[in-house]
């Protein structure tokens, strides 16, 4: 299949369709975060790397260079993370908006390069790659690189050749995700990492009776982790709110590409999922961070209670996320969103206080304004699964 019949599936939407509309649009309001994407660009097409971007997981502050050939199993000191994250890839989709907003065919011929050395030299039955092939990282790998496609639509540098390798391998790791469920992953969040990608491919790969077979039980598989690893007052049960928000943000893909697919999912995962996003309003400190607790950082979490408010169409989820889109935002929801987010009008939760008994967390405020005392106290469970215990933690913002 070429780049041409993938993109002009019949009845198939992906995440967005406008790229020249969306990237017009971060020009206008978002200059400094896309000079920022770019300078990541330029640094993966320079062979440099390092993990800053907002939702990095393992964050590093220095640059890993590579003369010549990418060495994708190099790790540079003794903490594997630094190659797990290194395979996830995240750094494609950086080269997919630089080239969208400058058109610069540069940044299309780096991805698909790197893409066909990867496919040739880290095989998944080779024992010496195992750790770029651990279900997390291809899970996370199956978005990042479907995402990172959709942005060099038209290039010339993805070629047919190129098109096939991508999609043969895609397939390759989906069937990898296929054939592995257990206890393990029915409670960590791997589980959840790891579907969702899956989820994804099935929609996006070329429609075949395995694809749907992919929707169907990553579907499946998905309701039943979050049933389990959800409280009925919609945090995850890690207790971690960074890890809170990766799950979620898992969850809001799979959401997303449903309704605009037709796919049906269950009304449990629905709910749970809007659960999730009501649970990062009430937790936000005053200045949009997640509290720092359980293996977190300061992040801002109004990305993820945004995309909530377009997908629910979720008044009280709008007042909690940004007034219009931001940079990681609106890529997302494409020129479509934008228009749909602007008609939504935002409504000031009932209350500024809020007890979530199932996990534990309770979040007393003065008010809603970012200048509000804030008051966090975590008095529950010690966190499931990958558990992040951290029990009588205390948050004062003032």
């Amino acid at each position: 299949m070429n780049g041409k019949v993938f993109f002009q599936q019949a009845g198939k939407r992906f995440f967005f369709e406008d790229a020249a509309a969306v990237a017009a649009y971060v020009k206008r309001h978002c200059p400094e975060e896309l000079a920022r994407v770019i300078a990541v660009a330029d640094d993966v097409a320079a062979g440099r790397f390092r993990f800053d971007l907002r939702w990095d997981m393992e964050r590093t502050t220095e640059y890993v260079t590579f003369d010549g050939d990418i060495d994708w199993l190099r790790q540079p000191a003794a903490d594997p993370e630094w190659v797990y994250a290194f395979n996830r890839m995240r750094f494609w989709i950086c080269l997919g908006q630089a080239y969208a907003a400058t058109g610069r065919e540069e940044y299309a011929q780096v991805f698909v390069r790197q893409m066909t050395h990867w496919i040739s030299t880290v095989k998944k039955d080779d024992p010496a790659c195992a750790k770029a092939w651990r279900s997390i990282e291809i899970g996370l790998r199956l978005e990042y690189w479907l995402k990172a496609i959709c942005y060099f639509k038209g290039s010339p540098a993805v070629t047919d050749e190129a098109m096939a390798l991508f999609l043969q391998s895609v397939a390759e790791q989906a069937e990898v995700i296929m054939d592995l469920w257990n206890d393990y992953n029915l409670m960590s969040n791997w589980g959840m990492l790891s579907n969702h990608g899956l989820f994804i491919a099935g929609v996006m790969l070329p429609a075949s009776e395995r694809t749907r077979a992919y929707i169907e039980e990553s579907a499946r598989r998905l309701n039943a982790e979050i049933v389990m690893q959800v409280y009925r007052d919609g945090t995850q049960w890690e207790q971690s709110p960074m890890y809170h928000n990766e799950v979620l943000s898992c969850y809001l893909d799979v959401c997303l590409l449903a309704r605009r697919n037709g796919i049906a999912l269950p009304d449990t995962l629905w709910q749970k999922t809007r659960d999730m996003c009501i649970a990062d309003l009430y937790a936000a400190k005053p200045d949009h961070n997640e509290v720092s607790m359980g293996d977190s950082d300061e992040i801002d979490v109004r990305d993820m209670i945004s995309r909530g408010a377009y997908i629910f169409r979720d008044s009280l989820l709008k007042f909690g996320g940004y007034g219009a889109p931001d940079y990681d935002t609106v890529w997302e929801l494409g020129e479509e969103g934008l228009a749909a987010y602007a008609d939504l009008a935002a409504q000031a939760p009932p209350e500024t206080d809020h007890a979530f008994s199932d996990s534990g967390n309770f979040y007393l405020r003065s008010g809603w304004a970012e200048d509000a005392t804030f008051l966090h106290f975590h008095c529950g469970t010690l966190g499931a699964g990958h558990g992040h215990a951290d029990q009588l933690h205390i948050d004062l913002f003032t």
